[in-house]
């Protein structure tokens, strides 16, 4: 069939590649709805050094959407790790990947939801913080907080990036805005900014790599 590339965003015949992992230790103990078990499935593609994949994005529902068999698709449960806390001092930066902005599930704002995460507002503390400046005392004006709050996959970084090898996805409540604004010139969603908490807070862990 043909389909829709998400790497190389052409046209071109693609068979969705959904492989099921075994849970982990901390996945196998969630407790998912008909729903979430269906459609919280996460994407990965090849890392750079080809010994292993690395984290793409969240599963994209949309029909016309489909993905190359370049990458892989798996439950949640299999690349779920636990629930975290952070401080209010912590930074965090979006994850460059190939989708465009769209929220995939409502089901991931709803999972974390489900585990006594709150959801009613953005967990930044509402500033675009200019990732050349480490000290967080420039942020941009033109840039506010606002739109849907959506569950928001994140690293630990002040630059917006790809999932490096070895490290982990971060999933907090963040808003439209703060997920999708570009401040800079490279025109990709959620670049040019890191964000800091408004407070304290949890979110949940995910794989960022792994090897089948």
């Amino acid at each position: 069939m043909e389909t829709h590339d998400r790497k190389h965003g052409k046209k071109e015949t693609a068979m969705n590649n959904h492989i099921f992992l075994p849970a982990t230790e901390e996945g196998a103990k969630l407790n998912l709805t008909y729903e979430q078990e269906h459609t919280c499935k996460v994407v990965y593609k090849p890392a750079e050094d080809g010994k292993g994949y690395v984290f793409s994005e969240l599963w994209d529902i949309r029909p016309e959407i489909k993905y190359s068999d370049s990458y892989i698709i798996v439950p949640v449960r299999s690349v779920y790790v636990d629930k975290f806390t952070y401080s209010a001092d912590d930074i965090f930066a979006n994850i460059i990947h190939s989708s465009a902005d769209h929220c995939p599930s409502n089901s991931w704002k709803q999972l974390l939801i489900s585990h006594g995460i709150d959801c009613s507002q953005c967990a930044t503390d509402g500033y675009f913080y200019d990732s050349k400046d480490h000290s967080g005392k420039t942020y941009f004006t033109d840039y506010q907080c606002g739109g849907e709050i959506k569950g928001g996959h994140i690293i630990n970084s002040f630059s917006a990036a790809p999932v490096p090898s070895g490290s982990y996805v971060y999933m907090l409540p963040i808003c439209h805005n703060h997920n999708s604004c570009c401040t800079d010139d490279t025109g990709r969603n959620g670049s040019g900014f890191f964000m800091m908490p408004r407070s304290e807070g949890q979110g949940i862990r995910l794989r960022g790599y792994m090897v089948l």
